[in-house]
C-alpha cells in the first residue's frame, strides 16, 4: 500500500515538473529578444566587394545560396555615417536580413541605399530614426524584394508628409517589390494606419516608380 502511495506521488511530482518546464519554456520563447553585433556601416561596389570583412556572413551570391548579411546592429547616434548599408553596381543575389540600423544621421541620411542593383531581398529587419529614408532605391534599380521589415520614424514621418521608402525604378517588367504576397503580407510603417497583419491598406512608397506596399502590417514584425 505504502509503495502505491509512493509511486503515486513519484508520478504526480514527475507530472508537476513537466508541466512547469512546459510553461517556462513558453515563456522563454515569448521573451526571446534578437541578439545583434555591432558593426560599422558597410558599402560594395561590385559582386566582388560581398566579403567578409564587408559584412557578409554568408552564401555565394548564386539564386539558390545568396549572399547574407545578417545579424548586425549599425548605429549612427556617435557617428557621421550617411547611409547604414550602401550596395551599388551587383547582380549577385543577396539578403539583407535580422539588422538592426539606426539613428543615420548625417545630410539626408538612409538606412539602406541601392543603386544599379537587381536581385536583392531585404527583409526582417529594424530600420529606425533615418534622417532620410529607410530604404531606397535608385532608377537603375529593379527585380529587388523588400518585406517584413519594421520602419520606425525614419525621413521625418509623420510630421514631414513623406514616405519611409524610395523607388525610382520604371522597369515595368521587372519592378521593385515592397511585398510579398496577401499572406506573407509586406511591410510595418510606423505612421500609417491600417488594420491587420498584413492588412490590404497599400502604403505609398515615394518615387517615380509609384510603387506601393499592398499588404502593410498594423503591428510591428520583428
Amino acid at each position: 500500500m505504502k509503495n502505491d502511495k509512493r509511486c503515486a506521488f513519484t508520478k504526480g511530482l514527475i507530472c508537476i515538473t513537466l508541466a512547469g518546464a512546459l510553461v517556462l519554456s513558453l515563456f522563454v520563447g515569448i521573451g526571446t529578444v534578437q541578439a545583434y553585433t555591432n558593426h560599422g556601416q558597410i558599402r560594395i561596389d561590385g559582386n566582388n566587394d560581398f566579403t567578409g570583412a564587408n559584412g557578409v556572413t554568408g552564401g555565394s551570391g548564386t539564386q539558390g545560396s545568396p549572399y547574407i548579411i545578417d545579424g548586425w546592429e549599425i548605429s549612427g547616434a556617435l557617428q557621421s555615417y550617411e547611409y547604414a548599408i550602401y550596395i551599388t553596381n551587383t547582380t549577385a543575389y543577396f539578403n539583407i536580413t535580422d539588422c538592426y540600423l539606426h539613428n543615420i544621421g548625417s545630410g539626408d541620411a538612409i538606412g539602406i541605399l541601392l543603386e544599379n542593383v537587381t536581385n536583392g531581398v531585404i527583409k526582417n529587419n529594424i530600420i529606425e530614426d533615418c534622417v532620410g529614408y529607410g530604404v531606397y532605391l535608385d532608377d537603375e534599380t529593379w527585380d529587388n524584394w523588400v518585406y517584413l521589415n519594421d520602419f520606425l520614424s525614419n525621413n521625418g514621418v509623420p510630421d514631414s508628409g513623406d514616405s519611409q521608402g524610395y523607388d525610382d525604378d520604371t522597369s515595368e517588367l521587372t519592378p521593385n517589390y515592397w511585398h510579398k504576397d496577401s499572406h506573407t503580407g509586406g511591410n510595418h510603417w510606423s505612421e500609417h494606419d491600417c488594420d491587420g497583419n498584413p492588412s490590404d491598406d497599400p502604403y505609398d512608397i515615394d518615387g517615380v516608380a509609384t510603387n506601393q506596399d499592398l499588404y502593410p502590417y498594423e503591428d510591428t514584425i520583428n
